[in-house]
């Protein structure tokens, strides 16, 4: 088996990677409002994490990567379930109790979780610029996604900050898992194994009534969401993890809405707004600035 070394490149190119990633990600969104009123969440998660895992672990064995050794199996498991099944399935939920606007701005707060995490668990630094930067994102994307609404549920917006919690502690713990393994082959089992949750709970839906339906339009977003918002993104983020700081990688979080109403402009002709304007001015600026690299401090002579 092939022992994963990282690539040697320069921060430009991961940034190009990072924004595809979000890309991807904001363009889930569009792809779910498709897919969701064709069939329950838990079916449209199966899809998501089983076909997206088993591509990536076909790939992988054909690449003859080396797999999870059995030692690794019960973190394997744990990152899973709760980073990508219990994350997703808790943050479907937060949109239902409370909207999807709200939903989209506690996401935003992903940076400031995993910069947290990655400083109690990596040691990694937090330094005022990073911090600056990244409120600055997320006031872009609040400026965005405008007010929430008088929709706000206590229970949803617990469920938004677990999910938040889980997805920053496993995208940690991924992290200190890609020095042994290369993250085709820890996404591929972490999204295996959540396909084989989601099916079960999936299949508890259909069991109670709940329908669903086929045609070619949901065909395409089942593919899509499943090759490109969840195998490639999420294989493409974990590389990114890999090699750069946890919390350089969150702060382009922001960047999801903005991608969001982009195709929603494009796609649904939703409008284009003032507000969604200067909100992505404020993310952009703040992307190009964290992508810049911090001064070192002189040594005292």
């Amino acid at each position: 088996m092939k022992k994963f070394q990282l690539p040697t490149q320069s921060h430009g190119f991961y940034t190009v990677l990072l924004l595809i990633v979000m890309t991807f990600w904001g363009s889930l969104y569009i792809s779910n409002r498709v897919l969701l009123a064709a069939m329950p969440v838990l079916v449209v998660l199966f899809f998501r994490f089983f076909f997206g895992g088993l591509v990536l672990l076909a790939v992988s064995k054909a690449l003859h990567l080396e797999m999870i050794h059995r030692e690794d199996l019960p973190l394997m498991l744990f990152l899973g379930l709760i980073g990508y099944f219990l994350s997703n399935a808790l943050l479907t939920v937060c949109t239902k109790l409370t909207s999807a606007s709200l939903s989209s701005l506690l996401n935003s707060m992903n940076p400031l979780f995993i910069m947290l995490f990655a400083y109690l668990i990596l040691g990694e630094k937090i330094t005022p610029r990073r911090i600056a930067l990244i409120v600055l994102a997320i006031l872009g994307a609040a400026i965005i996604i405008g007010a929430p609404g008088a929709n706000i549920n206590l229970l949803g917006i617990l469920c938004a900050l677990g999910s938040i919690c889980f997805w920053s502690v496993a995208s940690i713990l991924m992290k200190r898992l890609s020095k042994k393994y290369h993250p085709m082959v820890i996404t591929a089992y972490g999204q295996g194994i959540a396909g084989i949750a989601s099916l079960i709970g999936g299949g508890i839906q259909l069991a109670s009534g709940q329908e669903m339906h086929f045609s070619a339009v949901i065909v395409f977003n089942i593919l899509f969401i499943s090759l490109f918002c969840t195998a490639l993104s999420h294989m493409l983020w974990n590389l990114c993890m890999a090699h750069e700081d946890a919390s350089r990688c969150a702060s382009f979080y922001p960047i999801q809405p903005m991608v969001s109403m982009i195709f929603g402009f494009l796609l649904l002709h939703e409008e284009m707004t003032a507000s969604f304007l200067l909100g992505s001015a404020i993310i952009i600026v703040s992307v190009a600035l964290n992508s810049l690299p911090e001064k070192k401090k002189k040594a005292p002579l």
